[in-house]
């Protein structure tokens, strides 16, 4: 099996014994030894309760979720790399780079959470059990529930580009605003601003993780919404591969 790596003018590649050695920076990141079966990661999506890091009035209007995020678990030498691969793409380069700087001297694997907090911007943060803030520690129940897409690794560094390329984007406050109420704004093209609910769905319709329907308005969907929506999805991905399977 043959295997394609696409890599920027600051990386380089070299094949040796049947496998590819990536370098950035002249430093070694992984090898891809030819193989039959693909490595898969799981990609979460976690739905924040208004309780701990969350509890405040305006979190408590939200529904019975007031946040949805995503995190996945990513080795902190492929991080720099899809983070530099992205630097000339990403919608604030500045503050990517600011990212980068800060995880210069990490290694190992880590917990990486996209997110987007209301007033706030798109951002990115480490998370760790040792931190005493719960808002940066990794997601767990009773503040958290979370569903779970598995993803091949080419895939979910797809995703993880795709996120990249988001930070910096500016909450979109009016349409989160109108969430309160019946009326939508819907956008015939992906937005310039973003609400929580509403990245995570760009995102997995733009990185064909779900199909996405023409009719669903993913400008006027809820934390709740996109959990309710996204249960019915996996639970007839699961029917179908149980059926499939001749489990049924």
């Amino acid at each position: 099996m043959y295997i394609t790596i696409t890599i920027t003018i600051k990386s380089t590649h070299k094949e040796t014994n049947n496998s590819t050695v990536i370098l950035y920076k002249n430093k070694f990141i992984y090898t891809y030894k030819d193989r039959i079966v693909f490595f898969y990661m799981d990609l979460c999506i976690n739905f924040a309760n208004p309780v701990e890091c969350y509890n405040n009035l305006l979190n408590k209007c939200a529904g019975k979720f007031c946040h949805v995020e995503v995190t996945t678990a990513i080795d902190v030498s492929m991080l720099r790399f899809l983070l530099d691969s992205q630097l000339n793409d990403c919608y604030a380069p500045e503050q990517c780079q600011t990212v980068l700087n800060n995880i210069q001297q990490l290694q190992g694997e880590i917990i990486v959470a996209f997110y987007i907090l209301f007033g706030d911007v798109m951002s990115i943060r480490i998370l760790n059990q040792n931190e005493e803030n719960t808002f940066l520690q990794p997601p767990t129940s009773p503040i958290y529930e979370t569903l779970t897409l598995t993803l091949d690794e080419e895939k979910i560094y797809e995703v993880i580009k795709w996120n990249i390329r988001m930070i910096g984007r500016s909450y979109d406050i009016p349409r989160a605003v109108l969430l309160l109420t019946p009326f939508s704004y819907p956008t015939s093209d992906r937005p310039e601003k973003f609400f929580c609910s509403q990245v995570v769905m760009y995102m997995l319709k733009e990185n064909n993780l779900l199909e996405v329907e023409d009719t669903l308005d993913m400008d006027h969907m809820k934390p709740d919404h996109v959990y309710e929506w996204l249960v019915q999805k996996i639970d007839s991905i699961k029917e179908k591969d149980d059926t499939e399977n001749g489990e049924q």
